[in-house]
């Protein structure tokens, strides 16, 4: 009887670091201070205007035609993390956002994980083929829990804001996309390891190749649809439309999308 009591509490405990997860909030906004594309020095004259705009922010969310990519977070990314603390700067309304399971090889090109200690978080970067986790990271980041951290890049702000949670909520307006272990059966809400979700109708600032553009997010069950506008206007005048099928893979982690609108 004791020595079932320790194993109960042994599983209790187990259970509830296992739940815990890191959520990773971006927002994306015209900041006047930042330098323009235009004085840029990597700008070059003869650039066309942009059909297919850079949303290297954007892209693991919900535009990769991969399935793999799911799992991959930009929001993450080394030189984003370099940036400046700019906690004043998180305070707007998040475009999009991320749960990471804490302890949990997130499958991506590279792999990573997230550990917790305290305040502090580390997001250790894994070898290419390591998938799995196995061997020593190539690269650790230190971040601090709550902190915001940025990037002031062609006239556009770029914050992302990281903290530890133990019950992920998932905001109504979004599309999702989870990759989640277990039967594929599109049950993904107790067994994800990552979900990252994107604001329907919300207009985001982005970079083109050759001129600031911005985008909206819309979705139906079947279909997500980005709508760019790369004229320089904020989410108004001419616009291209992009439309990307709804996915749901099944393999060794499950992919799914759902749009919750």
């Amino acid at each position: 009887m004791r020595l079932h009591s320790i194993i109960l509490l042994i599983s209790f405990f187990i259970g509830f670091i296992k739940s815990q997860y890191i959520l990773n909030e971006i927002s994306t906004f015209l900041d006047i201070n930042c330098p323009s594309l235009s004085s840029s020095s990597s700008s070059s004259s003869d650039s066309t205007s942009s059909t297919s705009p850079s949303l290297s922010l954007l892209s693991p969310l919900f535009l990769s035609s991969s399935s793999q990519s799911i799992g991959d977070d930009s929001l993450n990314s080394i030189d984003f993390l370099n940036g400046n603390s700019l906690l004043e700067s998180c305070q707007s309304t998040p475009s999009a956002g991320a749960f990471i399971k804490v302890g949990i090889c997130i499958p991506n090109y590279p792999a990573y994980m997230y550990n917790v200690s305290g305040n502090n978080i580390t997001i250790s970067y894994y070898r290419e083929d390591d998938f799995n986790c196995q061997n020593n990271p190539v690269k650790t980041l230190n971040i601090i829990n709550g902190e915001c951290y940025g990037k002031c890049e062609n006239g556009v702000m770029s914050t992302a804001q990281f903290t530890l949670v133990d019950n992920p909520v998932i905001p109504s307006g979004v599309l999702l996309n989870a990759l989640y272990t277990g039967e594929c059966n599109g049950n993904y809400k107790d067994s994800f390891i990552f979900l990252s979700y994107q604001l329907l109708d919300f207009c985001q600032a982005s970079t083109g190749i050759s001129s600031l553009v911005s985008v909206e997010l819309s979705c139906n069950s079947t279909s997500s649809t980005v709508r760019m506008f790369s004229d320089g206007g904020y989410c108004s005048g001419p616009s291209q439309d992009f439309v990307f099928p709804i996915k749901n893979v099944c393999g060794n982690y499950n992919a799914i999308q759902e749009c919750l609108n």
